[in-house]
C-alpha cells in the first residue's frame, strides 16, 4: 500500500504545484497519487460499465423471452378462435338442417293429417259401414 502525504488533501497539493512556476518538491509524490486515484477511479467505471453491460443484456434477454412466449399465447389464440369460428359454423349449419328436417317432418305429418281428414271425409261422404 502506499503511503499518503498527510500534509493537505491531494487537489490542494495538486492546485499549489500547479500554481507554481517550477515543480516544487514532492511534485512526482503528488502525480503518483493522482495518477493512482485516476487508474482506480477508471477500474471502478470499467467494473460498473461491465455490470450495467451484463444487466442490460438480461434484462433484454428476459424481454425477449417474454416477447417469445406473447407470440406463441397470441398464436395459441389465434387457432383457438379458428377452431372456435369453426366449431360455430357447423354449429349452425347442424341448426339449420334440423330446422329443415323438423319442417320436413312436421309438413309430412301435416299432409299425412290431412290425407287421414280426407280418407276420413270420403269415408263419412259413402255412408256408416255396411255389416
Amino acid at each position: 500500500m502506499r503511503q499518503t502525504m498527510p500534509e493537505a488533501p491531494l487537489e490542494e497539493r495538486i492546485e499549489t504545484i500547479l500554481s507554481q512556476e517550477t515543480p516544487p518538491a514532492g511534485w512526482k509524490e503528488a502525480l503518483e497519487e493522482l495518477f493512482q486515484r485516476y487508474q482506480d477511479q477508471q477500474r471502478l467505471l470499467d467494473r460498473l460499465t461491465h455490470i450495467a453491460d451484463r444487466f442490460q443484456a438480461a434484462e433484454r434477454e428476459r424481454s425477449q423471452s417474454y416477447m417469445g412466449r406473447y407470440e406463441r399465447k397470441v398464436r395459441q389464440l389465434e387457432k383457438i378462435v379458428r377452431i372456435s369460428d369453426q366449431y360455430q359454423t357447423m354449429l349452425h349449419q347442424l341448426k339449420e338442417r334440423l330446422e329443415q328436417a323438423y319442417d320436413y317432418v312436421m309438413n309430412r305429418e301435416e299432409r299425412k293429417r290431412l290425407d287421414e281428414t280426407a280418407v276420413n271425409r270420403a269415408a263419412l261422404a259413402d255412408g256408416p259401414p255396411k255389416p
